[in-house]
């Protein structure tokens, strides 16, 4: 006999006679203890999953600020690569000569560091 078919029995025993067989009732508490152990157990599995959840919450957020910051980082990277191929390039240094004397000039004299300024100010 499955369980639907034990409950139906027990209840047509109690209705029909007034009567509860003992093994019926023990196989009751029985029943009542284990909804009661299923009840406690779904509690502590939901505080468990209520726990988990927040802690993916806080890994998710802390990951969004990790991306924020390495897009941030690859940013201020392109810049200063700009900057470094601007004082690297060779085609910013010229250098004259008028007699005997050399005369260095650049654009990068004339820039007087303006665009390294730029770089390091984040702009």
């Amino acid at each position: 006999m499955n369980e639907q078919e034990r409950l139906k029995q027990i209840k047509e025993d109690y209705f029909e006679r007034g009567e509860v067989k003992t093994l019926n009732f023990d196989y009751l508490i029985q029943q009542a203890e284990e909804k009661q152990e299923l009840e406690e157990h779904k509690k502590r599995t939901e505080k468990i999953l209520n726990e988990i959840i927040e802690e993916r919450d806080k890994v998710l957020d802390y990951n969004e600020g990790l991306a924020r910051r390495i897009d941030e980082l690859k940013q201020q990277n392109e810049r200063y690569q700009e900057a470094l191929k601007f004082y690297g390039a060779e085609h910013n240094y010229d250098e004259y000569t008028i007699g005997s004397t050399t005369i260095k000039s650049s654009n990068v004299m004339e820039d007087e560091g303006e665009k390294a300024r730029q770089a390091l100010q984040n702009k």
